[in-house]
């Protein structure tokens, strides 16, 4: 009896022992925005966690894209590396309308316009759909003729080619691509849905994961930041084991809640350097060849390697996220 006893305690000190449970894990180091796709980040010291992805002020994230004219397909750095360099934020201006101003290094002109007060009463021929990896996008605004010249010229040398689009609904327009359904379906939230990032409303990466790389890859060309990867929020971890986010499933910024859609996936974007726009193709062949796969069970479904991961905003927790805050790992 009392060997059957002390077996049923340290089996249930044991199943205690295995119960989930928030763990802190680091703090927020950087909180990252990019008003445009593809173009230049805005740091900030704080961002509002919304159902879309991160906002500041009137910008939300990935809120504006480029896109091929005629057929508005989206377009990133893998087609045009300048894009990085594009510069765009949003004023209030005295009469109640926002202005849009865009710049760049490559521009001997920047570029103001105004969106409208009322989207209801644009034209419906200013209003176009398109896809994003195969996720339809409803509706998004064609931010017109000065715009589309402007990020031509820019882009591209010629007054013509590309379009500005801006997802222009406080509700997302998206749907989820079947090409990520098929391997993460069970994850991808209904709501996990953005404006027009790729995929998800926030990506995550580990400083210590970053790290990693730059210790391990060789003949860089430049040092990777994780700004090559374009994520929203950089976590300082508590220890520097890279990879640790592979197992964060639910993520706790006070009372956010970020809950996990499917890893990030990551394509040719990663080599482009996000201050000089140089290429270093070493950074997705050593992620293909070394990170194809999460766990023996898990693989990425595609030949893209992973680093970062992709998450969506657990309803009713919006709030303000702060660099320094903690963050919590439900584990």
């Amino acid at each position: 009896m009392i060997g059957a006893a002390a077996v049923g305690l340290v089996t249930s000190g044991v199943l205690w022992a295995r119960k989930k449970r928030w763990i802190l894990v680091g703090h927020v180091q950087n909180l990252y925005i990019f008003p445009l796709k593809s173009g230049c980040v805005i740091e900030s010291q704080h961002l509002q966690f919304k159902s879309m992805g991160p906002q500041l002020g009137s910008m939300i994230d990935r809120g504006f894209a480029v896109a091929r004219e005629g057929t508005y397909t989206v377009k990133a750095t893998q087609e045009y590396n300048r894009l990085c360099m594009v510069k765009l934020h949003l004023e209030n201006n005295d009469d109640g309308r926002i202005a849009v101003k865009m710049s760049s290094a490559d521009s001997t002109t920047d570029l103001t316009f105004c969106l409208p007060k009322d989207f209801c009463q644009e034209p419906k021929d200013k209003f176009v759909s398109t896809e994003i990896i195969g996720g339809k996008v409803g509706s998004v605004w064609d931010c017109g003729s000065e715009a589309a010249a402007w990020i031509s010229k820019t882009l591209t040398g010629k007054d013509v080619g590309l379009r500005l689009i801006y997802h222009y609904s406080d509700n997302s327009q998206r749907t989820h691509s079947k090409l990520y359904l098929r391997p993460f379906g069970d994850t991808m939230g209904e709501t996990h849905l953005p404006a027009l990032s790729n995929v998800s409303p926030y990506h995550v990466v580990t400083q210590a994961s970053v790290n990693d790389l730059n210790s391990r890859i060789e003949n860089l060309k430049r040092p990777v930041h994780a700004l090559n990867f374009r994520p929203n929020i950089v976590v300082k971890t508590l220890s520097n084991k890279p990879y640790q986010e592979d197992k964060w499933k639910l993520l706790k910024f006070g009372n956010t809640i970020l809950e996990f859609s499917l890893p990030g996936d990551r394509c040719t974007t990663v080599n482009v350097n996000h201050k000089t726009a140089e290429r270093d193709d070493t950074v997705l062949k050593w992620l293909k060849t070394n990170r194809r796969t999460l766990t023996p069970e898990q693989d990425a479904g595609t030949k893209q390697g992973i680093f970062g991961h992709r998450y969506g905003l657990k309803q009713g927790t919006e709030s303000t996220v702060f660099c320094n805050q903690e963050v919590w790992a439900y584990m």
